[in-house]
Order: C-alpha cells, then structure tokens, then sequence
C-alpha cells in the first residue's frame, strides 16, 4: 500500500463536507428564521457548528487529498509531463 495515511476517495470526502455545510446552513437559516422551537435551540445550534466543523475539515482533507493524488500521478506518468523516453 502506497499511501496508509489516506485511504478514502478525495472526491467522497469533498462531497461529505459539502453536504455537511449545506447541513448546517440549512439548520443556521432555520434558526434565523425563527422555525426552530425555543427548546430545542441550543441543540440545533451545537449540531449546526459540529456539522460545520466537520464539513470544513472533510473538504480540506478531501482537496488535500486530491492534490496528493493528482501530484502522485503526475509523478508517474512521464508522459504527462513532457519527459518521453526513447
């Protein structure tokens, strides 16, 4: 195994921590908007900033991810980079 620290797929994570932060807008935006009962608010609002967090982290961790990737596979398609051997 190449890579034993990153194991996933970066576009999975990419995706994970969007729908995390689409999560958490829609729970701030209901907050905001006065639908949320008041005793419940508290804990919509924890869960809003755990998601956010974790959105945030996933993405970067996902783009981090896909430039490892990218840079990994550049690395080992010559070809790629002009360097054609004869």
């Amino acid at each position: 195994m190449k890579n034993a620290k990153w194991s996933g797929s970066p576009v999975l994570f990419i995706l994970a921590g969007c729908y995390l932060l689409y999560l958490a807008w829609g729970l701030v935006r209901d907050i905001l908007s006065g639908t949320v009962p008041d005793s419940r608010m508290m804990f919509i609002a924890i869960a809003a900033v755990v998601f956010a967090i974790c959105g945030v982290v996933l993405l970067f961790q996902g783009l981090k991810g896909y430039r490892a990737r990218s840079a990994a596979e550049e690395e080992e398609d010559p070809k790629k980079n002009g360097h054609e051997s004869h």
